[in-house]
Order: structure tokens, then sequence, then C-alpha cells
């Protein structure tokens, strides 16, 4: 292997020009990760345009040609569904129902049909709230492929968040799974930009939900021309109603609409914030994930992670239907439901996050399921700690490969992915194609060479339009075209990036700043403690105190808590703060710790946890 050095004079970096283009020839000339994964790993800071500065990495994989802008997600996923034809796309684990691609077309191109016939049309605003079934997607594509602008909001939203997610993103029309249509209800009385009769139910109604919903009547309270009281619920339809009415003609020609979906922020630190996504990101996101996350020797897929969420939504649901994949789709992680499904169907291939890593290596009736087919386990969304992949692997009695990538929502999500086949270690992989990155210093913005922690900030045609009703917040993510992500990271020698933590957790103990994810790894990785966050808590006299919640198997004691991060870390990262026993880490969706709410149960005292004050002696 040949070695290319970060060379700081730049007449000595370009006395090896000759030497970088062949390397990076060579690289072109293959597409495979795994020899990606062996060669030419350091060749990362080429200068791809005379103006690329120094130590901007970019990919080891080739770029790749790119679709027209305009193209649709729904016609870029329409050509996969018309080549894959019978081949089974989705399969419901709760109803064993199933579609195939040309299902999912057929499906797709009648709702359209009918939705165009209710004046649904370029430039119009739609909400999907639904857990994940078979329905979702051709509903999306559907209002996709009319012009319409789609949000895409969690099921498990309460109906004040339901009315601020409709409120901020004027959604005219909505499809709400069965079980939420009496809180979407509530939540419609403060959402002006409804329309009458565009309430969709994603499944069929029992008569008796029907006739319930029949004598409805909601008051606007707030000044509506020309009306003080209206029906706003006279008929419920639902998707197999809009299948059953045949008409799947529409105008081809629609223009693309300038933002095609709205996922929202994972809100761990505020409101969570619309992210404006295009079209284009989208196609593009996919595009870059199909060069490095290869499911085509896969087949079958779990799709578990919920798909209002944009790592289920773009790379489990769909890049991996766009390589011809079936997808099974779970619509919570009920164990016996979930099992059961990997094993009737033989699910060769997962994509996790960490709690459901949690789940499979504590689950103490895994073993009377045959997961024999599982191969290889991707996680994303937050990082795993390596203990936990080393415990991942245990509970599997194959050879299982596990990666993981780097994402976030205002990234359609990926950019930085393990190559599939290496060996699994805490890194994020690598830079993945079309995309630039950078370390910069958090105070002064320099860029950064390898080894040197700074926030990592991100440059491709994956990166967001911009937060939606919120210009001052996009101004502070995106500058000069950067996505500065606001995570802590840096990449070693060969081009592997790794993160340490968020710059907003960071904790500053007496001027020091504590990453709460170093002490968070060295908690989870004692066998006695199943899961474990670490937060600041306010002080006057020294900044903040590190804090810990620890969700332990059996009886830890905080004294062996404090002895075991006492000794392996420096005097300014211990748990001045104290230490908190609680029954359950409060997480996102997505996996994330909502650290707002770690912060609420340590300042109410009247908390049900078990709080041990750090003792100095």
């Amino acid at each position: 292997m040949i070695l290319l050095k970060y060379l700081s004079p730049r007449n000595l970096r370009e006395k090896f020009s000759d030497l970088i283009e062949g390397l990076i020839d060579s690289l072109r000339s293959t597409n495979t990760t795994s020899n990606i994964a062996e060669c030419g790993k350091n060749v990362y800071f080429q200068r791809q345009q005379q103006n690329l500065s120094d130590y901007i990495v970019s990919s080891p994989w080739p770029d790749i040609d790119l679709p027209h802008p305009s193209t649709k997600i729904s016609d870029f996923m329409f050509q996969a569904f018309e080549k894959y034809g019978d081949r089974k796309a989705l399969v419901d684990s709760l109803t064993h129902k199933s579609l195939s691609f040309k299902d999912l077309l057929e499906k797709s191109k009648r709702i359209a049909g009918s939705l165009s016939l209710r004046n649904i049309s370029l430039g119009h605003r739609a909400a999907i709230i639904a857990q994940n079934t078979p329905d979702f997607l051709p509903v999306f594509l559907a209002l996709n492929k009319l012009g319409v602008t789609i949000a895409l909001i969690s099921p498990l939203s309460t109906k004040d968040e339901i009315e601020y997610y409709l409120n901020e993103t004027k959604s005219q029309t909505i499809f709400a799974q069965y079980s939420l249509l009496h809180t979407v209800r509530d939540a419609l009385n403060q959402v002006p930009s409804f329309k009458q009769n565009h309430l969709f139910c994603m499944e069929p109604l029992t008569q008796s939900f029907k006739t319930l919903l029949d004598p409805i009547k909601i008051t606007k309270s707030y000044p509506v021309k020309n009306e003080t009281v209206f029906d706003i619920l006279p008929k419920i339809f639902t998707v197999s109603d809009l299948c059953r009415e045949n008409l799947s003609t529409f105008k081809t020609n629609i223009p693309t609409q300038k933002v095609a979906v709205i996922p929202f922020s994972s809100g761990t630190t505020g409101k969570p914030k619309g992210v404006m996504l295009t079209n284009s990101n989208v196609v593009a996101n996919i595009l870059q994930s199909q060069c490095v996350i290869d499911q085509t020797i896969y087949r079958v897929v779990s799709g578990l992670l919920p798909f209002f969420h944009i790592y289920g939504f773009t790379v489990n649901l769909l890049n991996t239907l766009s390589m011809g994949n079936t997808v099974v789709t779970f619509s919570t992680l009920e164990p016996s439901v979930y099992l059961n499904g990997l094993e009737k169907y033989k699910v060769s291939f997962l994509f996790i996050v960490p709690t459901v890593a949690q789940f499979l290596i504590n689950y103490r009736y895994l073993n009377k399921f045959d997961l024999s087919n599982v191969i290889h386990i991707f996680n994303g969304a937050s990082r795993l700690p390596l203990s936990q992949a080393k415990n991942l692997k245990k509970v599997f009695k194959q050879n299982v490969h596990i990666s993981q990538g780097y994402g976030m929502t205002e990234m359609s999500p990926v950019s930085h992915c393990m190559p599939i086949d290496s060996d699994y270690t805490e890194s994020i992989g690598l830079t993945i194609p079309n995309t630039l990155c950078k370390i910069v210093d958090i105070d002064t913005k320099e860029t950064l060479s390898p080894n040197n922690k700074g926030e990592l900030c991100i440059k491709g045609p994956q990166v967001m339009l911009g937060y939606l009703n919120n210009p001052e917040a996009t101004k502070e993510m995106i500058v000069d075209g950067w996505l500065h992500t606001g995570d802590v990271a840096y990449y070693n020698n060969d081009g592997y990036f790794f993160l340490t933590d968020r710059m907003k957790e960071l904790i500053k103990y007496k001027g020091f700043q504590v990453a709460p994810a170093e002490i968070e790894s060295i908690l989870i990785a004692h066998p006695d403690i199943i899961d474990a966050a670490v937060i600041g808590m306010p002080d006057e006299n020294v900044g903040e105190l590190p804090t810990a919640f620890i969700v332990a198997k059996k009886v830890v004691t905080a004294k062996m808590i404090n002895e075991l991060i006492n000794g392996k870390l420096s005097a300014h990262k211990w748990l001045r703060g104290g230490i908190h026993f609680i029954d359950q880490i409060p997480k996102s969706a997505s996996g994330k710790v909502l650290r707002r709410e770690l912060k609420a149960i340590a300042q109410n005292t009247t908390t049900n946890t078990k709080y041990h004050k750090f003792n100095e002696k």
C-alpha cells in the first residue's frame, strides 16, 4: 500500500501531483467497496478543482452522474418499479399482505388520479401522519407526482404537536392513520390552512368509527370569511376509497415543486424545525447511498425504522426499493411481531438505531427465533459504541457484518458511510460520492488538518434548501455553501471520520470542555448497565456539572460508578452533578437522547428517580 502523507508545504504537494492523479485514476477504475477499504484509502483531500483548499476531504468512491434537478422522487422511483415488475416490494408484517413493484406503481397512479380530481396539484401542501404501512409510500409518491409539498409527521405526536406541525407547514390535506383521527380532529380546530373534505384515513374505517364521526362539528376558533361553523368531517375518505375510484389518468407534465418534502429535525434541544428538502436532494442521496450501502445481494430488508424520519424514509425505504429489494414493514418494535417477521420472511439486512441494538442484545427470548438469514446490520441516526457492536455480534450464531453511517435530516440524510464489508469500528466511515467535507476550528473556523478535532462541515447535492420559516437558523447552519453540522469530529490519515460529540452538548466545567459521549461510552460498556446518558447541569461556581442518568440491569451503586469514571477519566470529567437511576432514557423516534427531558428530570425533585450526590471524598 502506498501511503500519501498530508504534506503542508504547497510546493512539496505539487511535486507529488502525478502520483495523486495516478492513485485517483486507480480508485476510479473500480467501484467495489472492498477495494476502497483495502487500498488508496488516504487520497481524500485531493484538489479536484483548482480552487479547493487544503484539507478539504472528498470521497474515495468516484463521483456519479445525477439526474436533472427537475426529476421528481416519484418519477425516479416509478422507473425502478417498472424495472422490477412482479417482484415483491412491500410486505406488511402484521397482515402479511404484500405489494409487488407493479402494484406499487399502479396504486400510486390511482391515488394521484383521484387526488387530482379534488384539485390537489402543484403548490398544494399535505401532511402524512402514520406509522409504517405499505400504503405510506404510494400516498407519498402520488402527492409528489402532483407537485405537492409533503410534511412527514410522527404518529407519536400529541394534539399540540400536530397542531404546531400543521401550522408550520400550512398543510391543507392530511393523511392520518386510523388511531390518530380523533387527535387530528382536535388539532384541526387551530389549523386555518386545512381544507374541508381533505382528511384521509390510511386504513379502512369500521362502520362504528364512521358512525362516531358523522355528527362531529368543529368550531373554528379564529375568524373565517363568510362562515363561523361548518362540518369539517362530513366524510372521511380512505386510501382504499381513492384506489377504488379507478382513476389513474392525470396530467403528466406537472412542473416540479420547489420543496418536495418537509421532515422535522429531532428537536433534542428545542422545538423541531421543518427541513426543506428538494426532489434533487433526495434523489441525489438515494444514488449516493446506492454506491456505498449496496443491498443488491440481500434481497429482503427490515422496514422497522419510522418512515416519517429521514433515515427510515430515504435509506431504509427508497434506497432499498430502488435496488429491487423487498421491505418488510413493522409499525412498532413489538418483540414477537418483529422477530417473527424477521424469521418468517428470511430477512437478511437490518437497518437499526442503537435502541434496537440494545433490544436485540438484552431480549431474553431471542434464541427462540431463527435469525440465521441475517448477514448484515447497518446502524445510523446515533453512534453505536464499539462495546455494543461486539455484544450484538455475539447474539447471532452466524458471522454478521455490522457497519454504520452518518447523516442528519438536513442532508437528506447521508454524508458518510463505512464500506459495507469492512470490520466495525466506531468510525462513521468515509465521505460518500459527490460530497466534500472539512473540519474547522470551533472558534476561529480555520480548516484543520487530519487528527485535529473541530466542527464537521459538509457540501454536496444532498444539503437542504433551508429551514422552513426560519431564515436566521438557515444562515447560521449554511455558510458559503457549507452546512455546519454542529458535530465535533476528526478524520485520520486514512480518511475515516470519527465523531466525538455535539457542540451544543459539550459540558463546560471550569473552562474545560467535557464530551458526554466519552463518559457515556465507559458507562455503557459496563456489563450491568443497559443504557446511560450524561448532561451538564448549571452551576454558578463552575459553569456546568457532568450529571449521569443510568438504566441498570441489577443493583449498581453510585459508588461503583464514580470509582469507574474517576479511575478512567480526568478530574474535570467526574460526575460532580450526581447520578440518577431511572427506568428509561428518554429518546426521540430515531434514538437520539432527549437531553432537555433529562434536565427537566434533574430539576424536578418530585420525579421518581434515585438520585445520588457526588462525594468529593
